[in-house]
């Protein structure tokens, strides 16, 4: 089925809110085997959304759009589709009901305003919010089914999972996707290591960079009439290719965050872990952390900013501070041995260097960070050059830090 995804919002357009509902409608429409040929943001005037509306409507099986269905003056979908359809808004008591129940549940007042909310074009279908109080709806625009949801994507996306995906037709050419995350390699290395797999099986591969992970995905789309069996023989076949041909790299089959996957490392091997931090300032403590049950692996950490506290809690000598300074190798391996004292962990892992954007000079610019992570007589070093802003070089240093507990496990499992 063709379909189209129209994200509405001025604060889109104008670049005050990233959008993250385009994406993923996209990527979970591709995982259903459906085709998505537009993907649009228009700002929220009723003229450009009605018209908008008649022409993705007069063009595609299926219509996704996200937002404008809140209770302010600017929030005009509901309005719009009424008008693309030629037909009347008109009030749904039962969502009027539940909209009432969601407030008085959270113990907000609710505003006059809010009963908007259960207002939808006539003769629409409701699909039912459990996550907020703004409803989406389904009708017919043109040739398509269209489908509008809130476009806060916890709400967007329970919409589409629970209300959606159920009354969606099944494709004729379903697609088959088959995935390997990629921790701490650039995405042009990933693929140069990988690119035969499409000359050996009959699959596309495609890729999403994040911070310090690079997603494989394994497509294998069906011809019509073709079991879908085959099609995921063929795409598991090529997915351990990929696999082979990535060598000693850090992957997990799947798509898996790099915080998740560390914790769960760690946790799987009953093996304890804690940072010494300093440019940083507890981020990669942070990350960790945003993983339920990280307290089985992760004790704890040392923000380590000043040189009085490496030396007064990690006992970085004050010989490498004076010789070498604080970021240094030197200075990284101490502290990573001092994590491992102070903490009483099996693993440290320190991280110290200039996150700008002062401090740095030509032997040690901004973006210069040191790492280091020790077991027992195992010791891993590294010294990246980042770019970017203060936050940026802080974000891939943290991130990176965990790439290196990684290395560091598989060196303990050798």
């Amino acid at each position: 089925m063709i379909c189209a995804i129209l994200l509405i919002g001025t604060e889109l357009v104008r670049g005050e809110l990233r959008d993250a509902n385009g994406h993923w409608l996209a990527g979970k429409l591709a995982e259903l085997g459906h085709e998505v040929r537009e993907l649009r943001t228009i700002d929220d005037d009723m003229d450009r959304i009605v018209e908008t509306l008649k022409e993705l409507g007069a063009h595609h099986d299926f219509l996704f759009v996200t937002g404008g269905l809140g209770p302010t003056s600017d929030d005009l979908t509901a309005a719009a589709a009424a008008r693309a359809q030629g037909r009347e808004l008109a009030l749904d008591t039962r969502s009027l009901e539940r909209v009432r129940a969601a407030f008085q549940n959270s113990g907000v007042p609710m505003h006059p305003m809010n009963e908007k909310q259960a207002v939808f074009p006539e003769g629409a279908t409701v699909l039912d919010n459990d996550l907020g109080t703004a409803p989406g709806f389904a009708c017919k625009i043109g040739r398509a089914s269209a489908f509008f949801t809130p476009g806060v994507p916890r709400e967007m996306q329970h919409i589409f999972e629970e209300r959606i995906v159920p009354s969606l037709p099944k494709p004729n050419a379903p697609l088959v996707v088959e995935r390997v995350t990629v921790f701490g390699l650039p995405e042009s290395t990933v693929a140069g290591r990988v690119e035969s797999v499409e000359r050996e099986f009959p699959v596309t591969l495609g890729y999403r960079a994040g911070s310090h992970e690079i997603e494989v995905k394994v497509q294998g789309q069906a011809t019509p009439g073709e079991p879908i069996e085959v099609v995921r023989a063929q795409a598991v076949a090529a997915r351990n290719r990929v696999i082979e041909l990535l060598g000693d790299a850090i992957f997990v089959e799947g798509r898996v965050a790099l915080p998740e996957y560390f914790g769960n490392s760690f946790k799987e091997r009953n093996i304890s872990v804690g940072f010494a931090e300093s440019c940083t300032g507890g981020l990669v403590s942070h990350l960790v952390t945003t993983v339920a049950g990280c307290s089985t692996c992760f004790f704890g950490s040392v923000v380590s900013y000043d040189n009085s506290v490496k030396q007064g809690v990690l006992g970085v000598p004050a010989e490498i501070l004076e010789r070498h300074g604080a970021v240094s190798e030197e200075c990284a391996v101490a502290m990573a041995r001092g994590a491992v004292r102070a903490l009483g962990v099996d693993v440290g892992i320190s991280i110290t260097g200039i996150a700008g954007p002062s401090g740095g000079s030509p032997e040690k610019p901004v973006g210069l960070v040191h790492f280091a992570a020790t077991s027992g007589d195992i010791v891993l070093t590294r010294r990246h050059e980042f770019r970017g802003d203060r936050a940026q070089i802080q974000r891939r240093a943290a991130t990176r830090a965990l790439v290196l507990g990684l290395e560091l496990l598989r060196e303990l499992s050798r």
